[in-house]
């Protein structure tokens, strides 16, 4: 008896998926008060900027441009960096679905989120958490 009822129940989440995760997502994106501030390149971010006002503070380069660009440039990296590891993650189920060996796929993108996440660890020993102090 328990076998069929868990069964049905199965069957009825299945049937559902779709309007559950919509009505999952809707709720964890409403009940979250604050956005969110991650950003993997924060610290070099913070170090980059902190030098251009320091070189632009008795200069004529104060372009808005200048000043925006490590926020232009860690920004576009960090949505690079997500839209390939999303383009890889369908390779991979594509792969999948197709018989074919995922390992081979997976390689290169599991080498470049290592690479990031040391990259991202050696930024904060080299440029710490004040620089413009």
């Amino acid at each position: 008896m328990l076998i069929k009822t868990s069964f049905s129940f199965y069957r009825l989440l299945y049937k559902y998926r779709w309007q559950i995760v919509s009505v999952v997502c809707s709720l964890l994106i409403v009940l979250r008060p604050t956005p969110a501030k991650a950003n993997i390149f924060t610290t070099a971010r913070n170090a980059m900027t902190c030098m251009i006002t320091k070189a632009s503070s008795g200069g004529e380069i104060s372009t808005t441009v200048l000043n925006n660009l490590p926020v232009f440039l860690f920004t576009g990296l960090t949505v690079i960096l997500f839209g390939y590891f999303c383009f890889s993650v369908y390779q991979g189920v594509a792969a999948y679905g197709r018989g074919e060996e995922v390992s081979n796929v997976i390689q290169q993108p599991i080498f470049t989120f290592i690479s990031v996440i040391i990259i991202v660890l050696f930024q904060s020993l080299l440029f710490g958490s004040d620089l413009c102090t």
